[in-house]
């Protein structure tokens, strides 16, 4: 492709950190050995995944291979989710980061999808009407939410990718050692002040008190990026209340109750639904 020691990098390229030395020295012996086996990917002439592959190509004077990106997975953003979360090995923490660097890019996308196009007759089809997209990513009509779609994408809660949009707000250092793996989400929220007076989030947000056991919990679902159902929630908080932090830290005899709490949820709802016809 003419021009390619020029190429730009495409903004949806740098939703994914830079990889590590150790990773960049691999990458390179791989290629150096079996040649390019994945492409590099382009849109409008500008390097949306692959511009590791392609930096190395020119140092080792191979010459790279090009694919333009013709609409895979319906969304560019998807495309290169797709394409980087399996391979990456980011954390919750990183990967709420890139949803919210994601956020702008797929309330574009909702707002261009969303433009009225005109007919042959050359009149608005349709009834003519935009659907607007408000500063959070959602339509005015609630069928599109931008945050809650790239939380999905990226595999994390939508209250994770909200969290990490505070801390990015308050501190955009905080935000750039989080995107680094550097710090997790916990110690970010505490070290910008978010729920920092040894509160969980839920009491941080008017849900009552909770003992030690249940607040380290609630560390876990945050530090991990879990979603769990409310009835698994009530379920395990009532576990916690009845265990030390000693013991939950053991945690062997814990797990195997809170697996049998939700085994037993899981097969209550299978058997209603067979008996319903379901």
């Amino acid at each position: 492709m003419a021009g390619a020691m020029g190429m730009e990098i495409h903004e949806v390229c740098r939703l994914f950190p830079m990889m590590g030395l150790d990773g960049l020295k691999a990458l390179a012996e791989d290629i150096r050995a079996h040649g390019l086996i994945e492409p590099i990917w382009t849109h409008e002439g500008k390097i949306i995944d692959g511009r590791h592959r392609h930096a190395i190509c020119l140092e080792l004077g191979i010459t790279p291979r090009f694919v333009e990106w013709s609409g895979q997975c319906g969304s560019i953003v998807d495309f290169v989710v797709s394409q980087n979360l399996h391979r990456r090995h980011l954390d919750a923490t990183q990967r709420a980061c890139a949803a919210v660097e994601a956020k702008l890019l797929r309330t574009d996308e909702i707002r261009r999808q969303a433009e009225p196009k005109k007919s042959d007759s050359g009149k608005l089809g349709g009834r003519g009407r935009i659907k607007r997209v408000v500063n959070n990513g959602k339509s005015l009509s609630g069928t599109r939410d931008a945050r809650k779609e790239v939380a999905e994408s990226f595999g994390v809660s939508n209250g994770y990718v909200a969290s990490a949009e505070q801390i990015q707000q308050r501190s955009p250092e905080t935000f750039e050692a989080m995107k680094a793996g550097r710090i997790k989400m916990p110690a970010a929220r505490k070290k910008v002040g978010l729920a920092s007076d040894g509160k969980s989030r839920h009491e941080a947000e008017g849900g009552g008190t909770k003992g030690p056991a249940v607040h380290l919990w609630d560390e876990l679902l945050q530090d991990t990026g879990i979603i769990a159902s409310g009835i698994q929630r009530h379920g395990i908080e009532q576990i916690c209340r009845r265990w030390s932090l000693d013991q939950l830290r053991n945690g062997a005899e814990v797990a195997v109750e809170i697996i049998g709490i939700m085994e037993a949820i899981r097969d209550t709802f299978g058997r209603l639904i067979d008996e319903r016809g379901g």
